[in-house]
């Protein structure tokens, strides 16, 4: 069995050989503060100094207690503008530690937990053989820490050697997040193979796989293109009464769109829908954009008539441009002009000028000027003309020597800026 010492001396040596592959930042960083613009202007020598009189004036003002982890919102700010303070906010905290003797776990594991942000491994180091050096034996979220850590790092090699020393250790064993850790990373590195075997080792270990498992899966067997592994995890799931996450559902429609699998898609939707979720923007962007590829109005109809009620508008407004947007490739006017005015009555506009300049182009086309005039009037008040919206309308106007017309928009262009 691997002992932990060699195991972290071979990662601290092959540290500076190895091509990180950094970790997603936060969801969330710390607002600007008093401290934190001290800190940025501040050298490096005195940012420890500046820590100390911050932490003095809360004792002094009783804060001591609620505002304990001050130190934690600065160590996340300074991350990305100035690396070597925010190392210097864990450094002045592990010191603090270190001498106040501090045997609790929890201080030790935020630090390491902090070090996944930046992926500061030889830090992370040093926060837990310090600890190990006050005689705290490392538990399994100790352990779950570092090995995160590798793992965003790329260093499988590292983070399977720390699971052997926890497979050997009573008091660290694996759990549930040490497996899931290991599906996650799997599948943001693309091995299908690995994943689905450290899926299969959780539940040989007696762990129930949870929608941030099926999650892990799913996503990534699409984004590998195995779809049919991906539908194989998507019905186990459903099979044993787990929901699908957003992220699930985003990859199913993915997977179906890709196939170009429209009957698929349909019973889906359908699946969807009659269990009260809605579609966000982009599973509508990826249903309207197959439907557009494949020119199917038809079938983007119907998804308006599954998607109209308790639908976001966004949502609402995008597929109502694709249907209009269609229709006006096809040339078929009165559709077309009835899809714009059931868009426009409900509150809608249009959301880019791709779709106008379609609307536009068939009317030219179908040479329907005075139904074009119509058009332009109706959506005067809620639509600012794009220059390219105005650089076609100039150039169909030329082209069928419409003078007058010609003339007024090139009026508008001056008015709108565009001379």
């Amino acid at each position: 069995m691997a002992t932990l010492a060699r195991v972290l001396s071979e990662a601290t040596r092959g540290l500076r050989r190895r091509i990180h592959t950094h970790p997603p930042p936060p969801p969330h960083a710390a607002a600007a503060t008093p401290l934190l613009e001290r800190l940025m202007r501040e050298t490096d020598s005195g940012v420890k100094i500046a820590l100390e009189e911050e932490e003095e004036r809360e004792r002094e003002s009783s804060m001591a207690t609620c505002q304990a982890s001050f130190w934690e919102p600065l160590a996340v700010a300074l991350r990305s503008s100035a690396p070597k303070k925010a190392e210097l906010v864990l450094e002045w905290k592990l010191e603090k530690l270190l001498k106040e003797r501090v045997l609790e776990r929890e201080p030790y594991l935020k630090l390491i937990s902090l070090c996944e942000l930046s992926s500061n491994v030889q830090f992370a180091l040093r926060v837990f053989t310090s600890m190990e050096a006050q005689g705290i034996q490392p538990n399994t979220s100790i352990f779950n820490a570092l090995l995160t850590l590798y793992l965003s790092t790329g260093d499988i090699v590292t983070a399977l050697s720390l699971f052997e020393i926890m497979d050997g250790k009573d008091e660290s064993k694996p759990d549930f997040s040490t497996y899931s850790a290991f599906i996650s990373a799997f599948s943001r590195l693309g091995d299908a193979h690995s994943m689905v075997s450290w899926y299969f080792a959780t539940k040989k270990a007696g762990f129930s796989p949870t929608t941030r498992t099926y999650e892990y899966l799913i996503t990534g067997l699409t984004k590998l293109g195995k779809f049919e592994d991906a539908d194989r995890f998507f019905n186990e799931m459903l099979s044993v009464e787990i929901l699908p996450n957003l992220s699930i559902l985003e990859a199913k429609i993915e997977g179906l769109c890709k196939r170009k699998d429209v009957g698929g898609v349909r019973e889906f939707l359908k699946f969807v829908i009659n269990r009260g979720w809605e579609l966000n923007e982009a599973m509508a962007e990826k249903l309207s954009r197959l439907y557009m590829d494949l020119g199917l109005v038809e079938e983007m109809e119907q998804l308006l008539g599954l998607i109209r009620k308790g639908t976001c508008f966004d949502v609402s407004m995008r597929l109502h441009c694709g249907v209009a947007r269609l229709y006006a490739n096809s040339d078929q006017l009165d559709q077309m002009e009835f899809a714009v005015m059931r868009m426009l009555e409900g509150g809608m506009i249009f959301g880019c000028p791709e779709d106008i300049e379609a609307v536009i182009c068939s009317y030219f086309r179908r040479k329907a000027f005075n139904r074009l005039d119509l058009f332009l009037d109706r959506i005067r008040n809620s639509y600012e003309l794009t220059r390219s919206t105005y650089d076609l309308l100039v150039a169909g106007y030329r082209k069928f020597e419409l003078y007058e017309r010609l003339d007024l928009i090139i009026k508008d262009m001056k008015i709108a800026g565009f001379a």
